[in-house]
């Protein structure tokens, strides 16, 4: 199997990196494949129509007599360009993969995706598993099925994923799903394009998988050229964010506040917070619901919505959107941290994950997708000390 050279395009938001790309396949030869996946459904039009005389299709269920995959599948061994999102990219199976390796595509990737993740389990289905000698581990932890191959139960994925060598132990306790990295391996080329890459999971993934990556950036004329930091750069936005200093930060001050568990342990404290949205929106920038973008735990969304801003309410993990470019008082509730299984996965392997680069990354992310993004001026309520201050050493030049 051919090694990929993967390109990691990393540039700040707004730098130019989807303009970059958009150009390259416009003006790429006419035997160049591509495929394009986007985080977002509404995005895939939007590439089409940017590059309509390259005639790029859309897997389509009705193509695919009611299976969008089948029509995907098709459109590859047609050898058609092809624009998609992660989730059906992430269903790519070995008969896929073996006509992705005969097209020789190019990927190119709008941000990262979900590339490991915890699979819900109970603990005695875990034991269950083992006690019956179904599974066993052998290299760095992968699950392997020791069962009937032609078992058909309750444990169906966990055979599944294990067949496909997808599946690792966790602390001896739980599992975790890995996208196969070989799907990497069958590309021509791929490129990924993103910010601050050596905060995102996907880079530790590539790392633990053997995935080679180069790290390229977008130049102030466009093009591509070798990386380097934008620390100089980031000046500009030290005039541009201005972070809410006052009492309603108190709710935050503790390390962990603001946390999953934090919620999870304290909802006598919600409505506090509540009225410390309601206040910053309504009452101290007297803001517009068109105005405000913000965000909590989706579990928690309903406790903490007020009127006048509950319709902007974003997920926490958004990325690759203009939805809310005209954004401008804006509130990030929480206190990111890893789940504790991908962490332990990758902890357990010897492969050292900077968990506060890891939430600076999808702060950066969120803010990103407001006005800031095309220069003008934001407020942001970030309650919790532990953001606001890896914020504040990002636009220091300091992370």
């Amino acid at each position: 199997m051919k090694e990929a050279k993967v390109i990691v395009i990393d540039a700040c938001m707004g730098k130019g990196k989807t303009t970059y790309v958009i150009d390259l396949m416009r003006n790429s030869a006419s035997y160049k494949k591509y495929i394009y996946i986007t985080p977002f459904l509404h995005e895939v039009e939007r590439v089409r129509k940017a590059v309509a005389k390259q005639k790029f299709e859309a897997p389509d269920e009705q193509k695919g007599h009611g299976s969008k995959y089948r029509h995907f599948r098709q459109l590859v061994e047609e050898g058609a360009n092809i624009v998609t999102t992660h989730a059906l990219f992430k269903k790519v199976d070995e008969r896929l993969l073996g006509l992705l390796k005969r097209e020789d595509y190019t990927l190119i990737v709008d941000e990262i995706f979900e590339v490991i993740n915890k699979v819900g389990f109970t603990k005695s289905d875990f034991d269950l598993l083992v006690d019956k000698g179904l599974i066993d581990s052998e290299e760095y932890g992968r699950v392997v099925w020791k069962g009937d191959p032609a078992y058909n139960g309750r444990f169906n994925d966990i055979k599944e994923m294990a067949l496909a060598g997808t599946l690792y132990f966790v602390n001896d306790m739980a599992f975790a799903w890995n996208f196969p990295a070989k799907i990497f391996k069958a590309f021509e080329k791929v490129y990924l394009l993103t910010y601050m890459f050596d905060g995102q999971l996907q880079k530790y993934y590539y790392d633990f998988h053997g995935v080679s990556y180069v790290y390229k950036t977008i130049g102030d004329n466009g093009e591509l050229e070798d990386y380097k930091d934008d620390k100089e750069e980031r000046q500009k936005y030290r005039k541009l964010i201005n972070v809410y200093e006052g009492r309603m930060n108190e709710i935050g001050e503790w390390e962990y506040a603001l946390s999953k568990s934090w919620y999870e342990r304290n909802p006598d404290k919600l409505s506090k917070l509540k009225n410390n949205l309601v206040n910053f929106f309504i009452n101290i920038n007297k803001a517009k619901s068109r105005q405000t973008m913000w965000t909590t735990f989706k579990d928690y969304k309903n406790a903490l919505k007020g009127r006048g801003y509950t319709k902007s309410f974003t997920s926490c993990t958004l990325r690759a959107t203009n939805d809310y470019i005209d954004s401008t008082v804006l509130a990030y509730t929480i206190n990111r941290y890893l789940h504790p299984i991908p962490k332990a996965f990758f902890t357990e392997r010897g492969i050292e994950v900077n968990e506060d680069l890891v939430a600076l990354t999808d702060l950066l992310q969120w803010l990103f997708r407001s006005a800031v993004r095309k220069g003008e001026e934001v407020t942001l309520y970030i309650p919790s000390r532990r953001m606001r201050t890896l914020l504040t050493r990002w636009l220091e030049g300091e992370m």
